[in-house]
């Protein structure tokens, strides 16, 4: 659903991350931890759920 401003958390949802999100999945995979950071209301956190949703690695979320 695009215009919900819940965080998504589906790669069908996620809008025109598609370099990030694969950045995101790789790092995941290769390292023990990962930070996202930015401005407000970026995608930081939709970006954040959907690659953890992809990956499938057992995570700890806190925001």
């Amino acid at each position: 659903m695009l215009f919900n401003l819940e965080p998504k958390d589906r790669r069908e949802d996620l809008y025109d991350f598609d370099r990030e999100l694969r950045v995101l999945e790789r790092a995941l995979l290769m390292s023990k931890l990962v930070v996202v950071k930015g401005i407000k209301r970026t995608g930081k956190t939709s970006l954040m759920k959907t690659a953890l949703n992809v990956t499938g690695l057992p995570y700890i979320l806190g925001y």
